[in-house]
Order: C-alpha cells, then structure tokens, then sequence
C-alpha cells in the first residue's frame, strides 16, 4: 500500500505460483487465523470466532512476469494502505502481471503466493 523501499528478504516456498486473470486491482486482507472474542449470551460467558481483517497494512504491488516464481525483485509500483475490514485499491493499473507484498508493523510480511495478471 504504500512506500518505494528496497525490499527485505524473499519468503522461500515449494509451492508453485498460480496465475490468476482480474480486471480490477483490489481486495480484502484477511489472517489465516480468527480473532477470538468473548461475548455474554443468556447471561453466560462465551468465546466466539470472528474474522481477523488486516487493516492499516501496507500493500505494495511490483511488477511480475508469468514465469516469475519469487516476488519483488523490481522497483515497487505502487503501494496504499489497508482500510475498514482489510479493504484496498490500486487505481489506474494497467493490465498485467503483479505481485503484492504486505507489511503491517514490520511484524507481518506476506508475499502473494500466486502473482496477478490484470485484463
């Protein structure tokens, strides 16, 4: 989402990129794992499971080609940041192919397992 910093060292994985065909650059962030919160039902204490939005992340998107299998070996794009519920745009992206990279707090860091080509 944003930024136009070198990146940090490449995630490694055995699993094979898959290319996906999209007509618009953009999406909701999401962890993998559910945020757990505790409620009062009937008068009584539970723990429910809620999704867990990644919100104020920093998206970068980076040119890709559709034999890369690694991301961002190339100057950043564009960048933005996460909103309400995860939510972010790339606007005036032109059909392609593209890798994100999100970062939330120097904490998390996520390389889009399968780079994006656009229409």
């Amino acid at each position: 989402m944003r930024c136009s910093r070198k990146p940090g060292p490449r995630a490694k994985s055995d699993v094979q990129p898959k290319w996906q065909t999209i007509d618009q650059l953009c999406g909701q962030l999401e962890l993998a794992a559910p945020k757990k919160k505790r409620i009062i039902v009937d008068g009584k204490p539970e723990i429910r499971l809620h999704t867990a939005y990644l919100e104020d992340a920093t998206v970068t998107l980076y040119p890709g080609a559709s034999g890369d299998k690694e991301c961002c070996d190339a100057e950043p794009l564009a960048s933005t940041q996460s909103r309400k519920y995860g939510a972010f745009e790339f606007e005036g992206v032109q059909p392609g192919d593209y890798w994100f990279r999100v970062n939330k707090n120097a904490l998390i860091r996520f390389d889009s397992g399968a780079p994006h080509t656009g229409l």
